[in-house]
């Protein structure tokens, strides 16, 4: 939904990245960990910017099937 702002729209601007992780840290007091798209093209810098609002960690990964999966 790049034309709401949402989704990788976002997830590819450090600033608004930092504006909701601060805000979601303001009000959720337990650690927040951070899904990342694993299409951005500037991963490192979104990482920066989500610890740096408060974010304890990143993760850069969609599904991953086990072994039993068909």
């Amino acid at each position: 939904m790049p034309d709401k702002g949402m989704g990788r729209a976002c997830s590819d601007d450090p600033d608004i990245v930092a504006d909701i992780v601060q805000t979601v840290c303001s009000i959720y007091k337990k650690p927040v960990f951070v899904k990342l798209s694993p299409n951005s093209t500037i991963t490192e810098q979104i990482t920066a910017a989500t610890l740096k609002a408060g974010g304890k960690g990143v993760s850069a990964t969609n599904t991953m099937y086990s072994f039993m999966d068909p």
